[in-house]
């Protein structure tokens, strides 16, 4: 129902390569792949980004990977740390709506939460050199991507949320930034 595995096995890659390239936490790579799950367009934009190809391409059931070897891939994308991402988009969300309604959500929509906003994060990767421009950019797809997810769940964040949200996005972007210069490898796989 995905290509995910069929992509990555056609290049001969790790999970933990195949992450990297799409801006997402290796162990959740081997969790799509097992269940094969039908993908949002957006996993489609991110293999289409980090690959070299299209996302209608990728979303074909009759893809058959990438041949490594005729095709030379293009560079990765620069995105955001996805285990920083992950944590700070779960902070943002029990600010928004409590601790308790923050652990109802389940791991497919924080990966999926994941992936789109390192999406959006990479779309402005074109324009590098504006370091206050991206860091812009990286706030308001935290604030975008979180109340995305508190309105898919028909979630009613508590009252006063703006200030708390506005209070956190500074110093979550800023985490996200300092493990994203890292570039620490997802420690899944150590």
């Amino acid at each position: 129902m995905n290509n995910l595995q069929t992509t990555r096995l056609s290049l001969r890659m790790s999970r933990e390569e195949f992450a990297r390239r799409i801006g997402i936490y290796t162990d959740y790579i081997a969790d799509l792949e097992v269940s094969n799950r039908k993908l949002p367009a957006v996993w489609s934009e991110a293999v289409a980004r980090g690959f070299g190809l299209s996302p209608e391409q990728f979303a074909d059931p009759a893809f058959k990977g990438v041949a490594a070897a005729a095709a030379a891939l293009p560079p990765p994308p620069p995105f955001a740390c996805p285990v920083a991402v992950r944590f700070a988009l779960q902070a943002l969300i029990a600010y928004i709506v409590g601790v308790n309604r923050t652990l109802e959500l389940s791991e497919d929509q924080y990966a999926d939460a994941v992936v789109g906003l390192n999406v959006f994060v990479a779309e402005s990767a074109d324009d590098p050199g504006d370091d206050e421009a991206q860091f812009n950019r990286l706030l308001k797809g935290l604030q975008i991507t979180a109340l995305t997810v508190v309105q898919s769940c028909e979630i009613v964040p508590q009252s006063g949320f703006e200030e708390r949200m506005a209070a956190m996005l500074p110093p979550l972007a800023r985490l996200i930034e300092a493990c994203s210069r890292q570039k620490i490898s997802d420690p899944e796989t150590k």
